[in-house]
């Protein structure tokens, strides 16, 4: 009885830590939302565009930051004080470093576009990575602690903060330094605000180094090439197409992960914690795998499906009539989001098995693979062709990725398709329930109204994939899987719920 009790505890305290880090990301991307909707209208394509061409170069420098010490902080079984000190120590080196480069590599970023005002927004980016370096690291100790409420205040109060910012910026000004303004204030209420939260304070230390670097430099080179992959679409275009494709694809790009990058994330963010507990026992970890990949997959694959044959509604409501070419553009990329599903929770696997290096190969196989793609098809097919680049460049890292995993995990392809294939059969069965209505085979689209269209497609996709899902969860006897895992944590939600009143 005892056991099952302290079951019934982990499994609701997993689930609060869920709940908390999901509404954190959800919230964090509904403002991101209404803010891109609002300040696609009162600034141009292009002015998203130069913020973008600089933001893809302070990118590439600021993953110099990017060893994780959070992660390996989460990682140790005992942490002391001098790992915290050290990992703040090193946070704050590499954001001062950074930014002398960045100050000192301005204009001749400026002068390879060809864009004088990238000078000064880069300058600006890099005063912002020395501002976000000095928040406080012992907020990675409610992270070990799964206590993720702070968390959530932190991010929620750092994104309202520069929303209004930007926002009242632009309205001010038309300028597109609305958008580095309220990237800025974001970062210096984040930093305020994790002084408040966690009454430790960090001092100068470095006597840890080695001991986190070990874990953290595969983290470094791993970021890099992600970076690479994700950031060289932005300089390409910004050097050969102009500013204002950098618009298109910047923005198309970040509405086509919301399926990924905002679900997954904060729930990988959330049970990390527990993969490195379990990364003794392999079938332990394999069944976590299954399970939290499985639900990641549930409610991924149709949104990323939705957002793909949704992408006219979507543009036009979010980002009005100065955007029409980034509607085939997020339509391409709702393709990659769709494969990126499949390997959203493998590298918290690697990770919490101290594979880091694994991780990297990964990254370098798919940057090494877009890079090339986007030269050979942006060169012949422009913006779209950049596009293509992005889904082929998916299809070559899942594949690769799924063939280690299965070894890794001691795992067989039937036994990781028999947990899946409803949901895959399901998101095609939406898929196609809704493009017939499109075409008008259904004899119900509504006409020439974007918000009317996109809530009939929602509904009809909604009704059809969670119809089509348990019809053949229940044909297949209702085994374990997405179906029952997503049952139990409504129910384990509702428990939680119910203790507070």
């Amino acid at each position: 009885m005892r056991d099952l009790q302290t079951h019934g505890e982990k499994h609701s305290s997993a689930t609060r830590a869920v709940l908390w880090v999901l509404g954190a990301r959800q919230g964090d991307r509904l403002l991101g939302l209404v803010s891109v909707a609002i300040l696609a209208r009162l600034l141009s394509p292009a002015d998203f565009g130069l913020v973008g061409m600089a933001g893809a170069v302070v990118a590439m420098v600021e993953v110099i930051s990017a060893f994780g010490f959070d992660w390996a902080l989460v990682r140790l079984a005992q942490p002391m004080r001098e790992h915290y000190d050290t990992a703040w120590t090193l946070r704050v080196l590499c954001g001062l470093f950074i930014c002398a480069v960045l100050v000192a590599a301005a204009y001749p970023i400026a002068i390879f576009y060809g864009r004088p005002p990238v000078a000064a927004i880069v300058i600006a980016m890099g005063l912002n990575s020395v501002i976000g370096s000095v928040e406080n690291i012992w907020m990675a100790e409610f992270r070990r602690q799964s206590r993720f409420e702070p968390e959530f205040k932190l991010r929620m109060g750092s994104k309202v903060a520069g929303f209004l910012v930007a926002v009242g910026w632009a309205l001010a000004t038309h300028s597109y330094w609305a958008l580095v303004l309220g990237i800025t204030t974001s970062r210096v209420v984040a930093s305020l605000l994790s002084y408040q939260l966690h009454q430790s304070r960090p001092r100068w230390d470095l006597s840890r180094r080695a001991e986190l670097l070990r874990f953290s430099v595969w983290l470094l080179v791993g970021n890099l090439t992600e970076t690479l992959r994700s950031r060289f679409a932005d300089i390409w275009l910004g050097r050969n197409l102009g500013s204002a494709s950098v618009g298109f694809y910047s923005v198309a790009s970040e509405l086509s992960v919301l399926a990924t990058t905002e679900l997954g994330a904060p729930i990988n963010r959330a049970l990390f914690a527990r993969y490195a507990q379990q990364s003794g026992d392999v079938p332990a970890l394999r069944e976590a795998y299954l399970k939290i990949s499985g639900f990641i997959w549930l409610i991924g694959f149709p949104a990323a499906a939705g957002i793909g044959i949704c992408a006219s509604e979507v543009v036009t409501l979010l980002l009005g009539a100065q955007w029409p070419n980034a509607v085939p553009v997020l339509q391409i990329l709702a393709g990659a989001g769709l494969l990126s599903i499949v390997g959203a929770n493998t590298h918290y696997v690697y990770w919490a098995l101290g594979q880091s290096r694994f991780v990297t190969l990964l990254s370098i196989v798919e940057a090494s693979g877009f890079v090339l793609l986007t030269i050979l098809f942006g060169s012949k097919y422009g913006l779209l062709g950049v596009a293509w680049a992005q889904v082929f460049a998916s299809v070559l890292v899942v594949l690769t990725n799924m063939f280690v995993l299965f070894r890794t995990l001691s795992m067989s392809p039937i036994e990781f398709t028999a947990r899946k294939y409803r949901v895959v059969l399901a998101t095609a069965t939406m898929t196609a329930c809704v493009l017939l209505m499109v075409n008008g085979w259904l004899g119900g689209r509504p006409a020439g109204n974007p918000a009317i269209e996109l809530a009939v497609k929602t509904s009809a996709a909604v009704l059809c994939y969670f119809a089509t899902l348990f019809l053949l969860w229940t044909a297949s006897g209702r085994p374990a899987g997405p179906e029952s895992d997503l049952i139990q944590t409504a129910l384990s939600w509702w428990r939680v719920r119910a203790g507070r009143t």
